[in-house]
């Protein structure tokens, strides 16, 4: 959070300059909020010296207001970004500013083609076919008679080819 005792003067408040990518649209984002209900303060948002939006603070000390905008870099390579003070009142105007943000554009997170997923799942299902007909048949020995218990009567599963019953 950055405080500023409002001066009485328009001047530069923040600035900062940064790398962009070139004809890509950004979201500026900040909150304000007035320190004396006097004279709300007003800044000017510029990018590359051009001004693309006024924040003005609420008329009520301490209440946060939200500001957000959209700028497109165009050919630009780098942007400054500054805020400027439009206020000039000798009493009145402190403010106080937060979460200043400059998102790009998210990196599109690629979505997994329905036939790989589809074959993945075909992959699993036969795979489990094929070894729930494999602990079940009777050459396979040892699995199935090993998980269960040696008093327990004989496996009662259908196995195409075997009949209802099967001894294992």
């Amino acid at each position: 959070m950055m405080m500023v005792n409002e001066a009485g003067t328009q001047k530069l408040v923040w600035g900062e300059t940064v790398a962009v990518a070139p004809n890509t649209t950004y979201h500026f984002s900040a909150w304000r909020s007035s320190w004396v209900a006097a004279a709300p303060s007003q800044l000017d948002l510029r990018f590359n010296g051009t001004s693309i939006g006024v924040m003005q603070a609420s008329g009520v000390a301490g209440v946060w207001v939200p500001f957000s905008v959209d700028w497109n870099s165009g050919a630009a390579t780098s942007a400054v970004i500054e805020l400027r003070n439009l206020t000039t009142a000798d009493i009145g105007g402190d403010f106080a500013l937060d979460d200043l943000s400059l998102t790009g554009p998210q990196a599109a997170v690629p979505e997994p083609a329905t036939a790989s997923l589809l074959g993945i799942g075909l992959a699993g299902l036969t795979g489990w076919d094929w070894l729930r007909r494999k602990l079940h048949s009777p050459g396979f020995g040892g699995v199935v008679s090993a998980l269960r218990v040696p008093s327990q009567a004989p496996c009662t599963c259908v196995c195409p080819g075997r009949g209802s019953q099967h001894a294992t």
